[in-house]
């Protein structure tokens, strides 16, 4: 499938989602994930992430990861 090369991950997801229905399921965590992919790219343009939001961030790519990488070895 095509994707256009983006750091928006909910759009990614819902790409995604467009041919397999599992992956919808990952559009909250994408829209957490997302600003740490852009917001935070720039020193001082927004107030850092607490802990708490880093610890669920880094929860939510971990399974994220997991259930892509469990996708892709069930595709060979």
């Amino acid at each position: 499938m095509p994707f256009p090369k983006t750091h928006d991950l909910t759009a990614l997801v819902k790409l995604a989602a467009g041919s397999d229905a599992d992956a919808a399921k990952w559009e909250e965590a994408a829209i957490v994930l997302t600003p740490y992919a852009t917001l935070y790219r720039c020193p001082d343009a927004f107030p850092e992430p607490g802990a708490g939001d880093l610890h669920e961030a880094v929860v939510l790519a971990e399974e994220l990861l997991d259930a892509v990488v469990r996708k892709i070895a069930g595709m060979t």
